[in-house]
């Protein structure tokens, strides 16, 4: 397998799981994500979807994880705490 077949497929992958967040379809999209995950570890913007899936799931402490994890990964991320925050302010 070549590498642009690998990224070709990895592309394909993530458009399907922005689309099924976009049809508000958040625990497809999270497998889809946590999927991509197991293949692609290293990948802050995966890592970032996990966590904004289990926020939007309640699944606050999965998703400070993976905000964590993204953020460790590149600095590119914003900050997990700083997404927690919102999310706690916005639903107080």
């Amino acid at each position: 397998v070549y590498k642009c077949d690998l990224e070709q497929n990895l592309n394909q992958h993530l458009e399907k799981a922005e689309l099924s967040l976009k049809n508000n379809k958040l625990k497809e999209a999270l497998d889809i994500y946590l999927e991509l995950d197991n293949k692609h570890p290293n990948n802050a913007m995966i890592n970032y979807n996990i966590g904004d899936c289990y926020k939007y799931l309640g699944e606050f402490i999965l998703s400070l994880k993976y905000f964590r994890i993204a953020n460790s990964i590149s600095t590119n991320i914003e900050d997990p705490q700083y997404k927690l925050s919102e999310l706690i302010l916005e639903y107080m």
